[in-house]
Formats: C-alpha cells, structure tokens, sequence
C-alpha cells in the first residue's frame, strides 16, 4: 500500500530530514506485520536496500517499500512518499537586548528578521525545559533570560529555538558620545535609531549600549500620532561653517511617520558652546543658551542641498536648562515638522543659517559653460564672483563683481542671474558663486563640474533625496541612455529613457512614489557608459 511520511528540515532540499521509516511498516502492509516482513528500497527495481530505516536521509523524495510474505517468497511493492516541513530559524542561538530603564524591552523585537514559514508561532518560556510561559514577555522591565520557541502549524510541527538575555540599566544623565572624564564630544557619525510616539506620549532615544540621551521628543496632544520616528546625530570634529557662519558640531535629523506638532529637545555639551565661540570671537555673537541660541530647520535635505529651505526657531521659542554635575545643555523648542536641525547664535538680521542659493547650474554649450543660479532670498548682500578650479580645491575668481539685484542688498523673492565662461579649460571645470555681503562677510555655493573633453561625466544629487533626484549627465556627443533603479533585493523598480543631447542634461525624476530605503542607479548606454552610485531615499 503506497504511504506519505513527513518530517522536518532546516532548508527543502538540504537532506537534513530524519525519517524512521518503520513507522510505516504497519500501513504499507495493510497492518499484517505478524505475516509479512517490510524491506525500503532507493529504486524501482528493489536493488539499493536502504539500511538504516530508523534514520533514513535520502535525497529522494520517493522511496519504495517491499513487503514480503516468508512462507511463500511472494512479496509486493509500492511507492513511498518524503515529504518535508521547512524548519523555521532563529538569525542567532542567543540574542541579547538592551533598554534603559524606566523603559521596557519587547522580546518579539529582538526575533525579527527570521526565516519562517508562514502560520509560525511565537512562544516564551521562564525555564531551559520550556515548560512554564514567560507572564509578559513584550514588557521587560528587569534583567531577565526568556527562552523562545518557534512553532509552525503544520504537521508534524517543526520547531526552533533559541534564548534572550535581556539587560535593563539605569538611564545615564550623560549624553551620547560624551568624554565623561573632560565632558568634551567625541566626534563621528553617532548613526541612527527609532522612537515610538503616540498622541500626548513623551520619548528618549537613549543608546542601547550605555543608555547615553540622544534627543527628547514629546507628541503633542492633538488626536495624531508621529508614529515611528528616526532620529540621527552627526558630530563634526571640528566647528563646521555653511556660507562663513559657524553652528554647533552635533547636528540632528528627526524624521516621523507622519509630520505633526511636537516640542524636540536635543543636547549640547558646555564644550561644544566654548568651541563654537572659539571660532566666532570677533566676527560672530559668541553663544548665551538664555539669549543668543537660535536653531535653524532645514527642509527638503540637509545644509547647503540645493533645493533645501531654511527657516529660524528664534531664541525666545526656545528654552534652556543646564546641568552642571554633567555640563549638559537641554534645548527645547515646538515644532509643526520635522528635518535637519542645526544650532548657531542669532543672526543680526534673525535669519537662517544662509540658504540663499535655491538652484544652480552649469553646462557646457558647445565651446563655452553656461552659468545660471537662483536666489530664493538675499539678506545683506553686495556682490557675486565666479570662481573655477582644475582640481576642485584651489579657486580663482574668472569674473569681475556681479552686483545684486536685490534693493539695499535684501530681497524674499526669487531673483536669477547668469554668466559665460568664454574660455573653459580642457578637461573638469569646478565652479562655484561667491557671494559677498556688505560688511564684508563670505559664502560659497555648491560646486558644480563642466568637462570638456571625450569622457561622460554623471552626477546624481541630491543625496539623500525626499522628492526628486536629478540626474546630470554631460557627454561629448548625443545619445540614449538608461537609469535603472534597484532596491536593496536587487529588483529592478523602475526604468528611465534619457535622451542626452551633446554637452550638459539635466533629468528629473520623481521618487515620491518609493519607499524609504537604499537604492543603487546604474546609468547605461550602448557606446560604453555604465555607472552606478548608491543613494538613499528617505
């Protein structure tokens, strides 16, 4: 009689099963196992005996059986079927989880990915045994281990298991990436993590490491939820400047589910004030938490991405509370949206780290580059200077002072301007706008490369992109090319045709439709182009 037996293994296909094949002994035999005995076969023609029946690994997925009569000689044979459950699997055999009290660590947070079957289950145990179910395994408050197991549905079940050692310590007054010995920051990318925050909640991002404060987000109480928030922090090792003015070396990205109303408190080390006024002494207003402390909130990327707005949380927005035991500054201020966010002392004019050049472009036009850049606004301006460089480090000025066309230097509308470099150099050509307010103060624009010679050249900006990423390509000659965008599983999501004219092209394509996440462009034509650059959509 022809049977089925299951069994269970890591990977379909990776022999791992065990099947004890005299478990069928009784149903292949129409149960008369007193009068017959049962033999397993690999083959048809009962040639390769399978020998350990109580731990068979074939490969086959068919076996047969052979059921033979003694007293006779005559037997009988039929197929048999192996069939195998796929074994769910746990990323690690121990997992470990970290909270900062008074907060509570999920278990089921830590499980995640894991490769499954779908109808798995999830249980948790207080015991090795796996005996006694854990009371609130999604609420840890205190060090605990919880031992999981991971069951599917089908039958036979098929299981894996693992443990969680779950480590609560006590939140640190300290901040992150905070020398507590001379309480100075430790530059580098402190990188980034998640909050959850419903309507009227309050959050701390604490490290998971050693509970140091992030930033501080409290949810407004109006109905809507922020959701999932990431918040990122960047510490310069030196006092960064954007267009001359300095701002503080930690800076911030906050970014929820859904934009809402929130009041954000970030912090700042005493020693990150007193290197900012070291490099402001004499040309900026040196920093006062309590008076001089503004925060400028950049929109649509980072500082100085073209395209971004700028806008000012005046000081009188926002409050201040020092902590001498651990010289920690806490800055508060309400928001209705969520960005970039930078600390710098108020401007004379209240105005926003500079933002002022909202585009610019340079292309080549047969002998010649072509210059174009618009201001979104202009506050204390007197002049503009081109300026080019072979190597984009060293610049010259190759225009005499182009006036602003703003009155008395000041301007909240879009004002543009041009220039023709008349005698482009052979090769790159790296250009920027020099801009020169009245008391004298510099900024400098973006870079942007012109190349003059038989190479393509490609740049994709901005990076990271929200809305629209713009595709620049500058070839000798027309063609067709292809921009393929690749998510992180290696599919292809979507295809773009670009004509190029010979010189500088400019494309535009909308993002707004893909999920947040990494995604590499390969750029393609059939004369030999192929270039790919990762970017990150957010």
């Amino acid at each position: 009689i022809q049977d089925t037996l299951i069994s269970c293994e890591y990977a379909v296909g990776s022999n791992s099963a065990i099947f004890d094949l005299t478990t069928l002994d009784g149903p292949v035999s129409a149960f008369d196992t007193v009068n017959t005995d049962v033999e397993y076969y690999g083959d048809q023609a009962l040639f390769l005996q399978i020998l350990n029946t109580t731990a068979d690994t074939s490969s086959s997925n068919v076996i047969y059986s052979k059921v033979i009569y003694p007293l006779t000689g005559c037997y009988s044979s039929d197929s048999v079927l192996l069939e195998v459950n796929p074994i769910p699997q746990f990323v690690s055999n121990i997992l470990f989880g970290n909270a900062c009290a008074p907060s509570a660590i999920d278990v089921a947070s830590l499980i995640n990915p894991f490769t499954t079957t779908a109808g798995a289950d999830t249980l948790y145990y207080e015991d090795v045994l796996c005996t006694i179910p854990h009371p609130n395994p999604h609420a840890i408050y205190t060090q605990d281990t919880v031992y999981i197991v991971l069951v599917t549905n089908t039958i036979p079940y098929c299981s894996d298991t693992t443990m969680a050692i779950i480590d609560i310590t006590s939140a640190s007054n300290f901040i992150v990436s905070q020398d507590t010995l001379g309480n100075f920051s430790n530059c580098g990318p402190v990188g980034c993590a998640n909050i959850n925050l419903t309507d009227g909640n309050t959050e701390t991002l604490y490290t998971t490491t050693d509970c140091r404060k992030v930033a501080t987000v409290t949810d407004l109480t109006n109905g809507i939820d922020l959701g999932s928030t990431t918040i990122c922090e960047d510490i310069e090792c030196a006092v960064p400047f954007y267009n001359g003015q300095p701002y503080i070396n930690r800076s911030y990205q906050i970014t929820p589910s859904v934009n809402d109303s929130a009041e954000v408190c970030l912090y700042y080390l005493q020693q990150d004030f007193d290197d900012y006024n070291s490099v402001a002494f004499g040309t900026w207003p040196l920093m006062d938490p309590f008076s001089t402390l503004c925060i400028t909130q950049v929109d649509n990327g980072s500082i100085g991405t073209l395209g971004s707005t700028a806008v000012v949380i005046p000081n009188s927005a926002i409050t201040s509370t020092y902590d001498p035991r651990t010289t920690v500054w806490k800055v508060c201020y309400k928001v209705d949206s969520f960005s970039y966010f930078y600390c710098h002392t108020c401007n004379p004019l209240g105005a926003a780290l500079p933002v002022n050049i909202s585009s610019f472009t340079a292309k080549r036009s047969e002998a010649i580059s072509m210059l174009d850049w618009v201001t979104a606004s202009e506050k204390n301006n007197h002049h503009f200077i081109v300026q080019r460089s072979k190597d984009s480090k060293s610049f010259e000025a190759i225009s005499s002072n182009i006036p602003t066309k703003a009155i008395n230097g000041n301007s909240a509308v879009e004002l543009k301007y041009s220039f023709n470099d008349l005698n482009p150099m052979n090769g790159h050509n790296y250009y920027r706008i020099q801009q020169v307010d009245i008391d004298g103060h510099l900024s400098h624009s973006d870079v942007r490369d012109v190349y003059f010679g038989d190479e393509t050249m490609v740049t994709l900006f901005p990076n990271p992109v929200n809305t629209e990423l713009n595709i620049e390509i500058n070839t000798p000659k027309a063609t067709t090319a292809y921009a393929n965008i690749i998510d992180a599983t290696g599919r292809n999501v979507r295809t773009i045709e670009m004509k190029l004219t010979a010189g500088a092209n400019l494309n535009k394509v909308d993002m707004q439709s893909l999920a947040d996440g990494v995604y590499m462009i390969r750029i393609t034509n059939n004369k030999g182009l192929d270039y790919t650059q990762t970017i990150r959509k957010k």
